[in-house]
């Protein structure tokens, strides 16, 4: 499969098999064009994964809990 930037000429891959990898700005840009259906996962997704595929214990919070629960609310670097 080859793989390409999407340039400003990529009306002319409508009507084939593509692959969409990429932001949901830019998707929905090009979505209409190319006849893409894109699908959005629900915000609990990763929340729902068993922890035997995560290896840990995932939790749906809002920033507010989060940062009570771990006193801050910077990236965890």
């Amino acid at each position: 499969m080859a793989v390409r930037a999407l340039g400003p000429g990529f009306a002319e891959l409508a009507g084939r098999a593509v692959h969409w990898c990429g932001g949901p700005h830019a998707g929905a840009r090009v979505a209409g064009v190319l006849g893409l259906g894109l699908l959005e996962p629900p915000d609990d997704w990763l929340a729902r994964l068993p922890e035997r595929f995560t290896g840990r214990r995932i939790e749906l919070t809002t920033l507010e809990r989060a940062r009570a629960l771990t006193g801050s609310g910077g990236p965890p670097s």
